[in-house]
């Protein structure tokens, strides 16, 4: 009920918006589609290929850490059940809210790997992923601090520390319960799994490594230069605004984050509008459809009816 009411508030400050400023949106808009029409596709289309490498490269991942706990796949077997679940996600609130549930039920209807295996796989692919994701994060902290202070002074720093430190604490204290359980549920597997943490964490920085380049690729397609720094923060960004559990694979979300940011790191705002209508186009638009026909076609859609 919450969130319908806050889609309908936000639905309404967008309509505002576009009422009262429309003649400053059709320029931007018409700015926009100048900047679309001129973009090099060969970069868009290497950005796409890149896309496609990072499901082939989870789907290795989840096969490798499958293979510690005594089941045995080929990468290719588990393409369509990640792609598949591309859909899902871009259709649920929240990152992967739909998909990963979509994904245990697939493996074991067509594989047999029973629920709490799948899940501890799973499980275990979001602490590898969450290895090099606090490192990022701490590196778009900082960047975002020394963009918008340039005082860097010790009790400054100090002070930035501490609410970092505060804000992760609160966070392990109101998830400690879960994170019990958690732990719990990794103590009947650890001796399996511990083997796979450093090739689940290489697949992982890997990803991560990818979804940079698409980024840049992206970039250059638009012929602009982008930093570092700024691919880290977008990269972090999509994935933090990605799981707010309110609108569809984070509509709005992400596109209201992202294009500020890119914005105020230099980027022509037009050009910056493009760059995510493009990032969007790929991952949200191409995936699901590339995504739908694995569902349709290897039974995932039918799976997830029935278990629904």
């Amino acid at each position: 009920m919450v969130r319908k009411v806050i889609n309908i508030l936000i639905l309404v400050v967008a309509i505002v918006l576009i009422y009262f400023y429309w003649h400053k949106f059709l320029s931007l808009a018409d700015t926009t589609l100048k900047y679309l029409k001129n973009i090099i596709l060969k970069y868009v289309l290497l950005a796409f290929f890149v896309y496609l490498a990072v499901i082939v490269v989870i789907a290795a991942r989840w096969k490798t850490i499958l293979g510690y706990l005594d089941y045995k796949f080929k990468t290719v077997s588990l393409v369509p059940i990640i792609f598949g679940t591309v859909p899902i996600n871009n259709l649920t609130p929240a990152n992967r809210m739909g998909g990963e549930p979509l994904r245990i039920l697939w493996v074991k209807e067509k594989f047999g790997v029973p629920y709490t295996p799948a899940i501890m796989s799973i499980l275990f692919e979001r602490l590898s992923e969450a290895i090099p994701g606090i490192i990022l994060i701490g590196f778009t902290l900082y960047f975002m601090v020394s963009f918008f202070q340039l005082d860097y002074n010790p009790t400054r720093i100090l002070k930035y520390l501490l609410i970092v430190l505060l804000f992760m604490s609160s966070v392990f204290y109101i998830f400690r319960t879960k994170l019990k359980s958690l732990r719990a549920g990794f103590g009947a597997y650890s001796t399996k799994l511990r083997p796979a943490l450093v090739p689940a964490l290489l697949y992982s920085i890997f990803i991560w490594v990818l979804d940079a380049t698409r980024l840049k690729l992206i970039a250059m397609s638009f012929g602009v230069p982008i930093s570092f720094k700024l691919i880290i923060i977008v990269t972090i960004l999509y994935i933090v605004l990605g799981a707010i559990p309110l609108t569809p694979g984070g509509l709005g979300f992400v596109e209201g984050g992202v294009i500020p940011v890119l914005s105020a790191f230099g980027i022509p705002l037009g050009v910056a509008i493009g760059m995510v209508v493009v990032e969007r186009f790929i991952s949200y638009f191409l995936g699901s459809i590339i995504g739908l026909f694995f569902l349709l076609h290897f039974g995932g859609l039918k799976i997830w009816k029935n278990k629904g």
